[in-house]
């Protein structure tokens, strides 16, 4: 036998969900806005840009925005070579550009 409050919180978790999401991701934007349209750019330095504008801003939260923007068509991405140095190997790593 379920209560009125049990019978009644799945509602108010689908619609606290619903509302979450429908709010601008504003993150999402900060991401879009610090891509360039000319070259690619890692994701060390879209991360760097973004922290300047949002502190809550990390690593992980700035990738996950450029995998959905990748999944949009907004961005694109590539791998780059970054040179080591004396020592140090060369490394490969995730870059973007956004489409114009």
């Amino acid at each position: 036998m379920q209560t009125a409050q049990s019978q009644a919180e799945p509602k108010t978790t689908e619609t606290k969900a619903a509302a979450k999401k429908a709010e601008a991701d504003v993150l999402y934007d900060q991401v879009k806005d610090a891509l360039s349209t000319e070259k690619f750019q890692t994701i060390a330095d879209i991360a760097a840009a973004v922290a300047e504008v949002n502190a809550d801003a990390t690593v992980s939260k700035v990738t996950y925005r450029l995998t959905k923007l990748v999944e949009a068509g907004v961005a694109e991405k590539t791998y780059v070579t970054i040179p080591g140095g004396e020592g140090v190997k060369a490394r490969k790593v995730k870059a973007f550009r956004k489409l114009a």
